[in-house]
C-alpha cells in the first residue's frame, strides 16, 4: 500500500512524524496495518518474492495474490527461468521443466484501490491511539475499557476485496 509515515501521521492529527524511538514504534503500527489489509485481502504493494515449494511438476502454484505481473522466476538451483505461461489471477506459473524443491516467483502488484489505503489508515491510527490510553481498572463512572480488535470502518471498507477462506 502507498501509505507512507506522512500520511499517516497526518491522519492521527500529528504535526510530523515522530522521531527516534517513536518513529520504530509509528514504523510498526504502519507495517502492521499495511500487513493486516495485505492478508487479508491478497493485495501487494511494488515487488514482493513468494516462496513456493514444489515437488517436481511443471506447474507452479503460487499463495493467494492478487497481482499485476510475475517477474523474476528462480529455480531451486538458483537459475532464473522464464515461464512458459502465467496467470496472475489464479496464482499459477508454469515452467518448461519441473524441478522439485524451493522456487522464488517475484510478484508485482497492481494498483491498490483507495479504500484499502484508508483502512490501513484506520488501522494505523487505531494501533496509535490506543497506545495513548491510560489503563482504568476503575469504570464504575461509565468510562469503557479500551477495544483493540480491528475498527469495524477498517472491515467494511476491506469487505469487497477479502479473499475468499477469510472470516
Amino acid at each position: 500500500m502507498a501509505v507512507t509515515h506522512d500520511d499517516l501521521a497526518e491522519y492521527c492529527g500529528l504535526s510530523s512524524v515522530p522521531t527516534g524511538a517513536k518513529l520504530a514504534e509509528f514504523d510498526r503500527f504502519l507495517n502492521s496495518a499495511k500487513g493486516h489489509v495485505a492478508a487479508r485481502t491478497s493485495r501487494v504493494d511494488g515487488t514482493v518474492t513468494l516462496p513456493v515449494v514444489s515437488e517436481g511438476g511443471r506447474a507452479l502454484a503460487l499463495p493467494a495474490v492478487f497481482s499485476a505481473t510475475i517477474g523474476t522466476v528462480t529455480s531451486p538451483s538458483g537459475a532464473t527461468v522464464l515461464p512458459v505461461s502465467t496467470n496472475p489471477m489464479a496464482g499459477v506459473v508454469q515452467v518448461a521443466t519441473g524441478e522439485a524443491g524451493l522456487w522464488l516467483v517475484q510478484v508485482v502488484g497492481g494498483a491498490v484501490p483507495a479504500e484499502l489505503e484508508l483502512a490501513v489508515l484506520e488501522i494505523g491510527r487505531h494501533l496509535y491511539n490506543s497506545q495513548r490510553i491510560t489503563l482504568r481498572t476503575d469504570l464504575a463512572d461509565g468510562v469503557s475499557a479500551p477495544v483493540f480488535s480491528i475498527p469495524r470502518r477498517a472491515t467494511e471498507l476491506m469487505e469487497p476485496y477479502v479473499m475468499p477462506g477469510f472470516a
